[in-house]
Parts: C-alpha cells; sequence; structure tokens
C-alpha cells in the first residue's frame, strides 16, 4: 500500500473534488414545477416497485431496501422545509440506481430512470453544486 501510495503521490488538493457539502440544504418549493414533477415520478416509481411480484420473489430483499430508502425520501419531501444531498443521494439516487442497473430496460428499470431524471432536472434549479457533481 505504501508503494503505491509513494508510485502515485496523492496531494491534499487531488482530494478536493467530489459530491458537494452533503449537510448544504436543499430547500423545498412544493409550487415548482420541477419539484412536483420528481415528486409525481418518484411516486409511480414506488408503486411500481411495491406491486412487482417478480421483484418481490427474484430479489425480496433487495426490493424491501429498496422500497424503504424511496419511502424515507417520499415521506422526507412530503413534511421537510429542506432536505440535504447526502439524503437525496442515500434514499433516492442509490436505490434507483440498483433499479436502473437490474432492470434497464424493464418497466421498473425506465421508471426508475425517468424519476432519476426528474430528480436531476429539480436539482439543476435549486442544488447547483448538487447536480454538477451529479451529472459528471
Amino acid at each position: 500500500m505504501n508503494s503505491a501510495a509513494w508510485q502515485l503521490s496523492p496531494k491534499l488538493e487531488d482530494f478536493e473534488t467530489g459530491p458537494p457539502d452533503e449537510w448544504e440544504p436543499i430547500p423545498i418549493d412544493r409550487h415548482d414545477p420541477a419539484f412536483q414533477k420528481m415528486e409525481r415520478t418518484l411516486e409511480v416509481a414506488l408503486d411500481e416497485i411495491a406491486g412487482s411480484n417478480g421483484y418481490a420473489s427474484s430479489a425480496p430483499e433487495e426490493r424491501n431496501y429498496v422500497v424503504a430508502q424511496l419511502t424515507r425520501l417520499r415521506d422526507a419531501l412530503k413534511t421537510e422545509a429542506q432536505v440535504h444531498w447526502m439524503m437525496i443521494k442515500t434514499f433516492g439516487i442509490d436505490p434507483l440506481a440498483i433499479l436502473a442497473k437490474r432492470y434497464g430496460k424493464a418497466a421498473i428499470g425506465i421508471v426508475a430512470t425517468a424519476t432519476l431524471q426528474a430528480m436531476q432536472e429539480w436539482l439543476k434549479k435549486v442544488a447547483t453544486k448538487a447536480i454538477e457533481w451529479f451529472a459528471s
């Protein structure tokens, strides 16, 4: 490990890029059309996942994890005045990415991808630093 570190010669500035401050608040404006679209697509995704018998039988633990995470995000978006990047990533982006990868062009994969795109559009408006990192 020391040999690899010596060869790479990492510098402090090598670690300065990455996700935005995970605790930077992202305000929620429930009247914003981009937020409303994202919220609707998240609801559709949750309904599709919860109703998928194939997902429940082929990967029940993963399905339960994805449903729990997305439900946490949905509930926070409905009740909080602001959320944080880490919440969106942990409870939204990560589980949706699991679905998009596993199901691709199947219905659940398409819904997951649409929800990710809606999140990205909403984040473009409210969290410039987050979307710059997310898009890279």
